[in-house]
């Protein structure tokens, strides 16, 4: 979105299916772009249409993430799919949310590449900036309070030569 217009809510509108913009422009008015998603089908892939979206209104949506925009044609896919919206917005949003205790091992390549994009789109959003009133330039943080203590790094196995002491006399 060009410097004169501010983004502030993406949704979807079923009937016809097309994704909808709210946007304030450089006099703070507030406009609506109605953006058809054409040949979007149950078996589209998300992530291709997306990025054919953001390029096809690339003046309204380049300032908006493309996880963003692949979240809303997920939940217009699957209320093709003939869900309820209850049911639609549960599962859209499992699938667009991080774990911290999910084996991201486990996934196939195009999960792995949206917790990516989920990731940095988070990391993005929570970055300060110099600009920020809370910026702090090279803040010191201490993480001795979550400490946890493992066997096979105990100070009493090291003797005083920098040297491991495993009991094992192997060279004596």
């Amino acid at each position: 979105m060009s410097s004169n217009k501010t983004m502030r809510k993406l949704g979807v509108q079923f009937d016809p299916p097309s994704l909808i913009l709210f946007y304030h422009n450089k006099n703070m008015r507030l406009h609506r772009r109605v953006m058809p998603v054409r040949n979007f089908n149950t078996g589209s892939n998300v992530n291709f249409c997306a990025s054919q979206l953001q390029l096809r209104h690339e003046e309204h949506l380049s300032s908006v993430p493309l996880i963003t925009i692949e979240k809303m044609l997920r939940i217009l896919q699957e209320h093709l799919k003939g869900k309820p919206l209850k049911t639609i917005l549960e599962t859209v949003s499992l699938e667009y949310v991080v774990n911290p205790e999910e084996d991201l091992n486990k996934l196939s390549e195009e999960q792995l590449h949206r917790k990516k994009m989920i990731m940095d789109a988070s990391f993005i959003a929570n970055q300060l900036q110099p600009t920020d009133p809370d910026f702090e330039y090279d803040r010191q943080v201490d993480f001795e309070e979550n400490k946890i203590e493992s066997g096979w790094d105990l100070e009493n196995d090291v003797k005083g030569d920098g040297t491991a002491d495993d009991g094992d006399d192997f060279w004596g």
